[in-house]
């Protein structure tokens, strides 16, 4: 019996191989033009170390490290970070605006629709439900700006009359919303 062990990186080579040559039938079969390999493959041959384990080759242009899991098998890495992160207040507030405007853009164009042909509304057309979105996309961040450039105005004209009391130009006592012209 001979004692033949597993080699995770000539395993690797020859799915990469197996890889590449797919890759190639696809791009000949669209496009008969010179191709570049879409792999990169090794650009020298190391050899094996003292211990008789052979050693990582480099890679065109790029270093790449081999890991092993607990079966000794090549393993992939990990995903770094959240599959879907989270969304700031600010991206909430800014996706139910268009979520919103959305529903009451659609509803009036249903209403538009079954007006206008006297029957039951069947459905939308791709092509209209996409300018629908658009439209009310367009609409819902034009809305969010709008709100956050009145605050924003609301909040200067708030500091100003703060600085104008405290400066004794007006008197303390009196509503500061008042002089606020915001």
């Amino acid at each position: 019996m001979t004692d033949t062990k597993f080699d995770p990186h000539a395993a690797w080579e020859s799915l990469m191989q197996g890889v590449r040559e797919v890759i190639w039938k696809e791009r000949k079969n669209r496009i008969r033009s010179p191709l570049p390999d879409p792999i990169p493959g090794y650009t020298e041959d190391v050899g094996v170390d003292k211990f008789g384990k052979p050693l990582v080759p480099k890679l065109r242009g790029r270093y790449v490290k081999y890991a092993f899991d607990s079966r000794g098998m090549l393993s992939t890495g990990k995903q770094q970070g959240r599959k879907n992160p989270h969304r700031s207040p600010r991206e909430q507030k800014i996706k139910n605006l268009c979520v919103e405007s959305f529903r009451n853009e659609f509803e009036s164009f249903h209403n538009f629709a079954s007006e206008k042909l006297g029957e039951d509304f069947l459905g939308v057309s791709p092509e209209e439900f996409v300018k629908i979105a658009d439209k009310a996309t367009v609409k819902a961040k034009r809305e969010f700006y709008r709100k956050l450039r009145k605050e924003r105005k609301e909040r200067n004209a708030r500091s100003l009359s703060s600085r104008q009391i405290n400066r004794g130009l007006i008197q303390g006592a009196d509503n500061r919303i008042a002089h606020a012209e915001g």
